[in-house]
């Protein structure tokens, strides 16, 4: 996750001084988590309901030359394994139907 967020902060800087975009592509990155977590994982669970179809495959950077790609395969591969290790649990749904009530009932 710190990886990530890095690489979208030089991203934004660079595109403020640089000439030129870049485009990162997601989908070819692995998650790594840092060896001593900033903070200590929460006793919560974490739900995020996403429907796959409203994930892009491409984003372009807001007022930038910058773009990330491969950002709805990075959703559905990397997402949960990135938030990790800062919750009891995380899981991701395309619906909600259901899926929450179980989720915590079981958690708990």
């Amino acid at each position: 996750m710190r990886n990530l967020i890095t690489l979208i902060l030089v991203l934004l800087l660079s595109g403020c001084a640089g000439a030129g975009g870049y485009t990162a592509q997601l989908a070819e990155q692995s998650v790594t988590t840092t060896a001593m977590p900033v903070a200590s994982a929460l006793s919560r669970p974490l739900v995020l309901v996403i429907s796959p179809e409203s994930v892009p495959a491409d984003v372009q950077i807001e007022d930038s030359k910058h773009s990330l790609a491969g950002f709805d395969a990075f959703v559905g591969s990397s997402l949960k394994q990135a938030l990790a290790p800062y919750f009891s649990a995380v899981e991701i749904a395309s619906s909600a139907d259901g899926l929450i009530l179980d989720f915590f009932a079981g958690s708990g």
